[in-house]
């Protein structure tokens, strides 16, 4: 089951990039520590998208309030244990990292 929330997370993430917005674990991680405002935008943005897009769908009970700069270091601390995960696409780092960070929601 965790696996399928995750293929359809990732599958409604990737349209994105079909469209050319594709970031990868890498350069999301090094957006999100850029000292470059548009690229540490960038990266919030994306984050923070794939976090309203599962929230209360696929991920429950995220404690609010929850910054953007707490799920900047999710993702960040996520990547730090899981180096691997940077060489992969960005959303299925950010993916990876809520999986593990918060509850999934039951089955209806």
């Amino acid at each position: 089951m965790k696996q399928a929330i995750i293929a359809t997370i990732i599958g409604i993430a990737s349209s994105a990039n079909a469209a050319g917005a594709y970031i990868s674990g890498k350069q999301l991680i090094e957006y999100l520590e850029s000292d470059n405002t548009a690229k540490h935008m960038t990266a919030i943005g994306y984050i923070t998208g794939i976090r309203d897009m599962g929230e209360d769908v696929f991920w429950c009970n995220v404690p609010h309030p929850t910054t953007i700069k707490e799920m900047a270091n999710i993702v960040k601390a996520y990547a730090i244990r899981y180096p691997e995960t940077k060489r992969g696409p960005g959303d299925f780092l950010v993916v990876q990292a809520y999986t593990e960070a918060f509850p999934q929601c039951p089955k209806k």
